[in-house]
């Protein structure tokens, strides 16, 4: 079952936004479509590989453009994936995904301050990532910082720094 999520304020545009959280197993095509097109597919990652299914569970949390219906567009997305193990403990975030279309609309913001909302509601007192090294700059001007050095990705095999949230 899905529910609707309250963001918090901030600077954003204008655009009336519905936020979604969804568990993983009920996500839409339409989400599987757009993370493969715009984090996998330029990395030789095949489609009917089992890269979203890695490690089930978690949830979705989807930004739509706050229409409802078939007309509702998917602006954006990110996974949110709990681990109380006390390496990983906190709220890991993945696979976030911005639709091409709508980019530098601060939609990853929203996306991001949302999740980390949602994470203090929900008592975790940390937000984690394996940030894409393109992406460093956004996360480290939300507040983010690295806590390990580069790696590679096993799967698209660029680089990646852990990041972390102190909520």
């Amino acid at each position: 079952m899905s529910e609707y999520v309250h963001s918090p304020q901030s600077d954003r545009p204008s655009t009336s936004f519905v936020f979604q959280r969804v568990p993983v197993d009920l996500a839409p095509d339409e989400l599987y479509h757009l993370v493969f097109e715009e984090l996998y597919r330029d990395w030789e990652v095949q489609f009917n590989q089992n890269w979203y299914e890695a490690e089930l569970g978690g949830s979705f949390l989807l930004l739509r453009d706050g229409a409802f219906g078939a007309d509702s567009a998917l602006l954006g997305a990110l996974r949110l994936m709990p681990h109380k193990a006390r390496e990983a403990e906190g709220l890991q975030i993945r696979q976030v995904v911005v639709n091409p279309l709508h980019r530098r609309g601060g939609i990853g913001r929203a996306l991001m301050e949302t999740a980390e909302a949602i994470g203090r509601k929900e008592g975790h007192r940390r937000m984690w990532l394996k940030a894409r090294e393109p992406a460093w700059g956004f996360y480290e001007k939300l507040g983010y910082r690295s806590v390990s050095g580069v790696y590679l990705s096993p799967l698209t095999k660029i680089p990646h720094r852990t990041m972390e949230k102190v909520l």
